[in-house]
């Protein structure tokens, strides 16, 4: 009898963790989606360290931080994974918008290069 409440009890927590991630991937798709607009603009436009940079950062701190908090102390194995790519690309997704807002990127490669300058876009795009 002992034996059985404790499976029940596992199945119905595993079912409604990994309930969860169907919601979960939603949240991650729309921040996966403004780093891919944001951070190839950012890249393209020539303002690539930037972009490096805080990719770098915040998936060590949030994916792997985040996965490590949630996914094994907070025992929430595959649902607890989710919510620290969620962190991950949801932060960076901020953190690009914000440099796309600022403008700061107007100063970097293709954009910041002189009027009347007689160099071609095509060396700049390909050797910055």
């Amino acid at each position: 009898m002992d034996y059985a409440k404790m499976y029940l009890k596992i199945v119905g927590s595993f079912c409604f963790v990994n309930a969860l991630i169907p919601a979960i991937d939603i949240i991650l798709e729309v921040g996966r989606v403004t780093n891919l607009v944001f951070g190839q603009a950012l890249m393209t436009i020539g303002d690539a360290l930037h972009t490096t940079v805080i990719a770098v950062i915040f998936m060590y701190l949030c994916m792997v931080g985040g996965t490590w908090l949630f996914g094994i102390r907070l025992n929430m194995l595959t649902a607890g994974a989710y919510i620290g790519l969620v962190g991950d690309e949801c932060v960076r997704a901020v953190f690009l918008f914000q440099r796309w807002q600022s403008g700061r990127w107007k100063t970097k490669g293709l954009s910041g290069s002189k009027k009347g300058s007689t160099r071609s876009v095509l060396p700049i795009a390909l050797f910055g």
